[in-house]
């Protein structure tokens, strides 16, 4: 399932642009206003976005940023589920898409984020050098320098990083929703 994570977030990052044939254009203003937004607050840097619009229908949306941080678990964790909200409500609460969501109001299970963080420099052990989420399940993995290549450092299902950040009653009301 992470070399699936990995996957998915690299497949994101090299095809979920689209053609001009598909219907991301919905969402590109969207997609434009959250990573100047996100560019202001957290220096992230836009590397993809893109979903799923089949028919004219926004079935999923995926971005994926960099950012120069050198996060921990609980810093990454707290960082990435503040961006993944405050993401899902720049598409409720927008007029223009609204209409063509196959589901209103999105829930998170809609907005693929992947955040990768800076680990071509020296990194203290255990910092996150990559998160995703993939089926309810967000994946944290760290640059291994000996291997050159990213390692399983945690995972955990979204409800409970939510409930982590927010506290476990923003948890259960959001799943009554």
């Amino acid at each position: 399932m992470k070399v699936l994570a990995i996957f998915f977030l690299l497949t994101l990052l090299f095809i979920s642009c689209g053609s001009g044939k598909s219907y991301t254009f919905m969402a590109d203003h969207i997609f434009k206003e959250f990573a100047k937004e996100m560019k202001q607050k957290n220096g992230f840097q836009i590397c993809s976005s893109g979903g799923s619009m089949p028919g004219r229908v926004v079935k999923s949306v995926n971005m994926v940023f960099s950012s120069n941080y050198q996060l921990d678990i609980c810093e990454a964790r707290k960082l990435y589920v503040e961006t993944l909200w405050r993401l899902l409500d720049k598409i409720n609460n927008d007029k223009i898409i609204r209409p063509y969501l196959n589901q209103y109001p999105a829930k998170w299970e809609n907005v693929h984020l992947g955040i990768v963080f800076d680990y071509n420099k020296k990194l203290i052990e255990k910092k996150v050098a990559l998160m995703t989420n993939v089926n309810n399940v967000l994946y944290f993995f760290i640059y291994d320098p000996k291997t050159n290549s990213l390692k399983d450092l945690h995972e955990e299902s979204i409800d409970d990083a939510l409930g982590i950040v927010f506290g476990d009653d923003f948890c259960n009301a959001a799943a009554k929703e």
